[in-house]
Order: C-alpha cells, then sequence, then structure tokens
C-alpha cells in the first residue's frame, strides 16, 4: 500500500519573489533539520535541498547531537519538543561545548518562556509551526547572510 503524507496546504510550498533570487549564499551551505515529525521533515529538507542547501536530518536529540559531534553545520534548525528532550537541550550543549552554529528555533507552541531561554542561550530566531517555507526561507537567508557578513 502506498504510504500517504499528510496535507499541506499549497502556501506552504510556494514563496514570492524569492524565486527569483540567488537560493543558498553557496552551494556548500550546510544545515541540520532537527524536528521529531517526519513528514514535515521530509517536506522541508527536500524543499531546502531545492534551494541549493545541503541538509542533513534528525528525529532525534541524541541522532541531533551525534551529527553536530561529527560534522560542522552552517545553521542548525531545531524543533523544541523532541521525543528524548528538547531543542534547548541541544543549544544549551552546542554553546557549552563552544559551538557558534546560528541556530533558528522550530515550535507548535507560542509560550513565551520558550522563546526567552531560546534566545538566552543564544537561538538567533524563534519561528512557531506551523510557518509558511517562504519566512522559514527569508529567516534562514538573512541569518545566514548577516552571519556570513559578522565573519568577514
Amino acid at each position: 500500500m502506498a504510504r500517504r503524507l499528510p496535507l499541506f496546504p499549497l502556501s506552504f510550498f510556494l514563496t514570492y519573489s524569492e524565486q527569483t533570487e540567488v537560493t543558498a549564499l553557496s552551494p556548500h551551505t550546510r544545515i541540520l533539520l532537527v524536528d521529531d515529525e517526519h513528514d514535515l521533515r521530509m517536506l522541508v529538507a527536500e524543499r531546502l535541498g531545492m534551494e541549493g542547501y545541503a541538509v542533513s536530518e534528525a528525529g532525534k536529540v541524541s541522532d541531533a547531537m551525534r551529527l553536530i559531534e561529527a560534522s560542522e553545520y552552517d545553521l542548525l534548525l531545531l524543533d523544541v519538543r523532541l521525543p528524548d528532550g528538547t531543542g534547548l537541550d541541544i543549544l544549551k550543549f552546542m554553546r557549552e561545548s563552544g559551538n557558534t552554529t546560528p541556530v533558528i528555533m522550530l515550535t507548535g507552541t507560542t509560550g513565551l518562556d520558550i522563546a526567552v531561554e531560546s534566545v538566552r542561550l543564544g537561538a538567533r530566531d524563534y519561528v512557531t509551526k506551523p510557518a509558511k517555507i517562504s519566512y522559514l526561507l527569508h529567516s534562514i537567508r538573512e541569518l545566514l547572510a548577516t552571519d556570513h557578513h559578522e565573519t568577514t
């Protein structure tokens, strides 16, 4: 039996004027996407790949930490709620080990306390789900452009 993917509104996949812009800053821009919602993770990873980003995926804190220790990334997209912990656990682990990779937190909740804690730990943006992919792409581009400008 064929596996059925969840339905997402068409606006999730479409961007506004961004379709004509240059996509990734570099063909080697690496993003780690950590989200326990497999279908959503797959769709976002596919779209980021279409934009020219190299995307690695994880669905759990433990998998994400192994990937972070084994590879370098230009950006991390971290879901707040994961089966074996939180994206905040990953962010705290990174900062305590001296890893300054930019992070965008993703969450289905709108609690101010989580947003404040994310920023306190060094997250650069906080995106609530469901977010239009165009907004997420804009946030990624802005963050990478700012980070690239600050390091040059």
